[in-house]
């Protein structure tokens, strides 16, 4: 069985592209100093969305997904590096997980992560 490793980017405003280039290259240099490296495949998608994460969960099916960005909500933006696993609240002032990307506005957008399990417990459409 060969595993996939989903490579998303999720580029912001205050994103380096030269360091998800960078990250992005050493996870496939160390496919390829593996052993089993014929068992791993590195699937890369540049300027994800927050669409683009659930689509390419269902099209990939990945084994293992790799995030790398900036994010958060401007209420809870800490300004450091990597996409943020954040809280933001619900219409309902409770707390909320999940990742932030960049919208097509420019704007933090939030993925919730429900919305993440409730994908990862679907079995694959064919």
């Amino acid at each position: 069985m060969k595993h996939k490793i989903l490579f998303l980017a999720a580029d912001s405003l205050r994103s380096d592209r030269t360091a998800f280039d960078l990250e992005a290259r050493e996870i496939q240099v160390e496919i390829e100093r593996s052993a089993h490296r014929d068992r791993f495949e590195l699937v890369t998608r540049w300027a994800a969305q927050p669409l683009d994460l659930l689509r390419e969960l269902r099209r990939v099916e990945p084994t293992i997904v790799h995030v790398c960005g900036h994010g958060g909500s401007p209420a809870h933006a800490s300004g450091g590096d990597g996409p943020e696993v954040a809280s933001a609240t619900d219409g309902t002032g409770e707390p909320e997980d999940g990742l932030y990307f960049q919208g097509k506005d420019g704007r933090s957008q939030l993925v919730p992560a429900a919305a993440l399990a409730e994908r990862s417990e679907r079995p694959a459409a064919r």
